[in-house]
C-alpha cells in the first residue's frame, strides 16, 4: 500500500479551513490532544507533549490507516463486527 494515501482525514482539509480567519497570518488552527503523550529530548529527558497545538489543516483531523480493511486487524475464527467493536472499545451486539 503507498504511505501517500494513510493518513486519511476524518475532518476534510477544505472544511477546517473554513475555520481560519482568511486575513490571519498564520493559517493555523487550535488542536486539542486529549493524549499527548511523551517524548524524549537530545539528552535523554522524557518530556510531556503539549496537549494544545498550533498545527495546519493538513495535520488535524487525520488517522493513519482510518480505512484500512477488518482483515487487518480481525482473525478468521471471530467476526468482523467483533474485531471492530473491541478494535474501537465497543462492547459487541447481540
Amino acid at each position: 500500500m503507498s504511505s501517500e494515501y494513510r493518513g486519511n482525514h476524518y475532518v476534510p482539509v477544505w472544511y477546517q479551513k473554513r475555520f481560519i480567519i482568511p486575513t490571519a497570518k498564520d493559517k493555523e488552527l487550535l488542536c486539542m490532544d486529549l493524549k499527548p503523550g511523551t517524548f524524549k529530548d537530545n539528552r535523554g529527558v522524557v518530556h510531556q507533549r503539549k496537549d494544545l497545538r498550533r498545527l495546519g489543516p493538513k495535520h488535524c483531523f487525520y488517522e493513519t490507516d482510518l480505512y484500512r480493511s477488518c482483515s487487518q486487524w480481525c482473525n478468521r475464527a471471530a467476526p468482523c463486527t467483533k474485531a471492530l467493536d473491541s478494535h474501537f472499545g465497543r462492547r459487541t451486539r447481540t
